[in-house]
């Protein structure tokens, strides 16, 4: 059990507050957050992960600006998949160069806007990396290779088969890494 959600007499209490007390002012349902708790699992995160690394949190996972400023203030970065979660991460705090922008179908304007911004660009097509040069020159991106092969995972998660829109064909990576 979480040492942050415990029993106090007949009243649950997380991080030392009353549940009930947050009900009846906020209403339900409710979100309640432990800090502690987020504290903790980050921490623990970051331990494992030790110097190898660096750890990005999925804004579309959750957009709460104090949680975020919570993650952000601990050393995580972000990973986002739009312009608003870019902002959303600048304004909770995430310095630029811990922001990641990936997934497919990104905007001229939205690569427009990372690139003003210093944040790293996840390619996911030749045309995207088209649109990157001719947008800036100079400027370092990752290039997502689809390997073509199949995970055998559920059909609806399926992100490396040569039929998925995620990434760029292993046989075209070669031109994609001089474009």
């Amino acid at each position: 059990m979480n040492s942050d959600l415990i029993y106090q007499g007949s009243d649950l209490m997380l991080d030392r507050l009353p549940l009930a007390t947050i009900a009846r002012e906020y209403g339900t349902p409710v979100y309640v957050y432990s800090a502690s708790s987020i504290r903790g699992q980050v921490t623990r995160l970051m331990q494992s992960l030790g110097t190898i690394g660096s750890l990005r949190y999925a804004v579309k996972a959750n957009a709460n600006p104090i949680l975020l400023a919570l993650i952000f203030n601990m050393g995580l970065g972000a990973d986002t998949v739009s312009r608003g979660e870019i902002q959303e991460a600048l304004d909770a705090g995430c310095p630029a160069d811990r922001i990641v922008f990936s997934g497919v179908g990104k905007t001229q304007e939205e690569l427009t806007f990372a690139l003003d911004h210093g944040i790293f660009i996840n390619a996911e097509s030749e045309e995207e990396l088209a649109t990157i040069a001719r947008l800036r020159t100079g400027v370092h991106v990752g290039i997502r290779i689809n390997p073509g092969v199949d995970a055998h995972t559920h059909r609806y998660v399926t992100t490396g088969t040569e039929e998925s829109k995620f990434g760029i064909p292993v046989d075209a990576a070669p031109d994609a890494f001089r474009l």
